[in-house]
């Protein structure tokens, strides 16, 4: 049994020590690197592309643009990047497959439009063990950050596939994971253990319905966009019913973690619940879903400010101005007859000649004001006066000779000038004929606004990603009084209360000989195991699974940190002293001492409420106090023989003084030293 509970303390002192060096709560690297160092750069291919063929591809890398993007004749650079090594999320020393291109088109980095990448692979490049598709995920190079951060993807495991949606040109990477795990919208590896580690986060995936969306945006709209308890909840029980997180335990609130700490957890899962809801009512706007469901809840978001979800409830508002104001608006068309037929053909011919656009420019035109327009009824105000002053251009900025031009080419007789409400008629129809024609430019858009607030929606489970990522550096100490030993060297520990799914042997080891251990786990593996708040200490000869603590001490702990420190609530120290003296004068008169007498050993009880002198099992409270190596206190003739004297100095060595009469001093020193409970039972019996 001794040999067992020794291997559970190199258990705690190393494979709890998750890696601190190559990790960071900000960092989202997946170790890949510039490409200077970590890869064999392989030649450049270059691939022209055109408004009549967008797509490029070079061998399992395929690349496609929007008409919104490419007018002219372009060339698309596809450059495979052989990765040497990779590792991932700061778990030092596994290395992982990767496919990494990267793409170019030279003068171009960012694009109005969506970008779809599809990156194949073998069969061979996913681990056998786990679900292949839980065992991919798909990064793209940040210069600004140097590192290698998530990106939305597709995988499509009949295809061998992953489709990657973009808006700007990078390196892409695909990046295959040993045995990982899908739980929900997180991937994770070491599942169930102090190393679980959260390695990327799937902003598809769909926890919340429409009607659960719509009355937790509802909730927030009457608290001035700030989340309610309703996104709370859906945010903490999905996460909860994902990863386990608090299965020992009767809620988040319960976790013994610092104020700070479960204020700024319980942010994480408000901002999910709300994020997620704003995702989805975008889904169902974008799709015609559920109308009459968000009809009010869209204007609400355009009207009220949108102080806490800040862009992503604009965005909201975005989508639900293209949705509802062009997608189901009915636009009546004129019956035209007589000299307005004609005047509605010219019309429709000066249209045609002077202001047609075609679809990538009224694209642009809604793209920038999009993406330069904070607030949303201006924007719809901006998108109104666009299509109208298009559709009214024939009137105000064509010439009579341009309009008399367009009835030339119609075969017409001057038709005179146009009546101001025949003008506004036509101008309305030929709206009303746009925003038709229009409806595959506001859907395009529609799903770049939609990217934009699943990238925004990622950053909230990034948030969480990374606090549950976090790593707990983890201390048991004990206060060891200078002179003195260890009152729990080569005890036995075990973290309590753990739930089923913790492994004990990963929370159970030995204390050193200075009574110390030191060891590290991460939020997620901690709340996994149940949250335990309390250290439990068993002698040496005792088994934690069937023994009963002799020792128990409660935590709270605020990540990073976690200091348990195993001071006693009563300690023993044991004194021998000795002193001489003297009148006034300085005439010698005596001298005292219990040195060579045990039985008349000076032992002090030391108590939160104070000392206490302990003699035969009965304490007499004493003035002054001992803390750590300090003494300073006072006892008097009925607590011990001879004379009253004051203790000063360090507990293992220090002076005595005091007057035994107004006219007779005594001075002396003493030794003394921390003991055992038993010790001092022994001593004093």
């Amino acid at each position: 049994m001794n040999k067992i509970f020794k291997v559970l303390v190199i258990v705690f002192s190393t494979l709890l020590l998750v890696s601190c060096s190559g990790s960071n709560n900000n960092s989202t690297s997946s170790g890949v690197g510039d490409g200077s160092s970590n890869f064999i750069v392989t030649k450049k291919h270059s691939i022209p592309i055109s408004v009549d063929n967008l797509e490029a591809t070079y061998e399992k890398a395929k690349i496609k643009f929007s008409s919104n993007d490419i007018e002219t004749a372009e060339v698309v650079s596809i450059q495979k990047m052989i990765p040497k090594s990779m590792s991932l999320g700061g778990e030092v020393g596994t290395n992982y497959k990767a496919l990494v291109y990267d793409f170019s088109v030279e003068g171009k980095t960012d694009f109005t439009d969506l970008i779809q990448i599809t990156l194949g692979y073998d069969s061979d490049f996913v681990d056998a063990i786990g679900d292949e598709k839980a065992s991919i995920v798909a990064k793209y190079y940040n210069p600004q950050t140097g590192a290698y951060e998530p990106v939305d993807y597709e995988v499509d495991t009949s295809k061998n596939e992953v489709t990657i949606l973009t808006n700007h040109l990078s390196t892409y990477a695909l990046i295959s994971i040993p045995k990982s795990e899908s739980y929900g919208a997180f991937k994770v590896i070491n599942n169930n253990s102090r190393k679980a580690y959260i390695t990327d986060v799937d902003p598809y995936y769909k926890f919340i319905n429409s009607y659960t969306a719509s009355d937790i945006i509802n909730e927030s709209l009457d608290n001035d966009m700030v989340s309610g308890t309703q996104a709370y909840e859906a945010g903490f029980n999905a996460a909860n019913e994902w990863l386990g997180l608090t299965a020992a335990s009767n809620g988040l609130t319960s976790a013994p973690f610092s104020s700070t700490f479960l204020k700024s957890l319980s942010n994480s899962f408000n901002h999910l619940g709300l994020g997620a809801s704003v995702l989805q009512a975008a889904f169902d706007f974008s799709k015609g879903d559920i109308v009459s469901l968000y009809a009010n809840l869209s204007k609400n978001v355009v009207y009220n400010s949108v102080n806490y979800f800040g862009t992503s409830a604009l965005q909201l508002a975005f989508v639900g101005v293209f949705a509802i104001d062009y997608s189901l608006t009915a636009f009546a068309n004129e019956a035209w007859d007589g000299s307005n037929e004609k005047w509605y053909k010219t019309y429709n011919q000066c249209y045609k000649k002077h202001f047609a656009k075609k679809q990538p420019q009224w694209y642009k035109v809604f793209y920038w004001i999009w993406h330069d327009t904070q607030d949303i009824k201006q924007a719809k105000e901006k998108i109104d006066k666009a299509i109208w002053d298009n559709a009214f251009a024939v009137w105000d900025k064509l010439s009579e000779s341009d309009r008399v031009e367009c009835m030339d080419d119609l075969g017409y007789v001057d038709l005179g000038g146009a009546s101001s409400s025949l003008e506004i008629m036509l101008a309305m129809s030929k709206k009303s004929e746009l925003v038709a024609e229009l409806q595959p430019t506001f859907n395009r858009l529609e799903k770049v606004i939609i990217l934009d607030m699943r990238a925004k929606y990622k950053i909230e489970l990034k948030k969480l990603q990374d606090q549950l990522n976090q790593i707990i550096k983890v201390k048991i100490q004990e206060t060891i009084p200078e002179g003195s030993s260890s009152k729990y060297a080569g005890y036995r520990f075990r973290f309590a209360p753990l739930n089923d799914k913790a492994k004990k042997s990963e929370w159970t080891g030995i204390l050193d000989s200075d009574g110390s251990a030191s060891g590290a786990w991460r939020v997620l593996g901690y709340m996994q195991a149940g949250s335990p708040n309390r250290l439990e200490l068993f002698k040496p000869t005792d088994d934690p699974d069937i023994a009963t603590p002799v020792k128990t001490v409660e935590f709270t702990t605020d990540p990073p940190n976690l200091v348990i420190n195993l001071k006693d609530e009563k300690s023993y120290v044991a004194f021998s002293y000795s002193y001489d003296c003297y009148y006034t004068d300085g005439e010698y008169t005596g001298s005292g001492n219990n040195v060579g007498f045990p039985e008349l050993t000076y032992v002090v009880t030391i108590t939160p409420s104070g000392l206490k002198y302990m003699n035969n099992s009965t304490y007499i409270s004493l003035d002054g106090s001992i803390s750590n190596n300090s003494v300073d206190f006072t006892h008097y003739p009925d607590s011990v023989p001879g004379v009253p004297m004051s203790f000063s100095g360090a507990v293992s060595s220090g002076l005595l003084s005091g007057n035994e009469s107004e006219d007779i001093i005594c001075k002396g020193s003493y030794k003394g030293k921390y003991i055992t409970e038993e010790e001092a039972n022994k001593l004093n019996n």
